[in-house]
C-alpha cells in the first residue's frame, strides 16, 4: 500500500494512496504516528473502485502517517510530512 505526500499549504496537507490487495472499493485506515504510538485519521474509509484514495488531513512539516489494509494486515512505508 503505498502513500505519498500531493501537497501541503500550511498545516492543510494532500495525501494520495493505494490499496493493492482486493477488488472494487477497499477498506483502508490513515493512521498518523502521534505521542509514541499509531493513532487513527477518521477511522475506516474506502478507495475508489480501484484502490485510489485521496485525504486532506491538518498534518504539518514532520508529520508521520501510514496506511493500514484492515483486510490483510497489510502496512504501508511511512510517510513523513515535507
Amino acid at each position: 500500500a503505498p502513500a505519498r505526500k500531493v501537497s501541503r499549504t500550511g498545516a492543510r496537507t494532500v495525501l494520495w494512496g493505494q490499496v493493492r490487495s482486493g477488488n472494487g472499493p477497499r477498506q483502508y485506515v490513515l493512521q498518523q504516528f502521534h505521542d509514541g504510538g499509531w493513532r487513527s485519521v477518521g477511522g475506516v474509509a474506502k478507495t475508489t473502485a480501484n484502490g485510489f484514495l485521496s485525504r486532506a488531513v491538518q498534518a504539518g512539516k514532520g508529520a508521520i502517517f501510514r496506511l493500514w489494509d484492515p483486510s490483510g494486515a497489510v502496512v504501508s512505508p511511512l510517510l513523513r510530512v515535507s
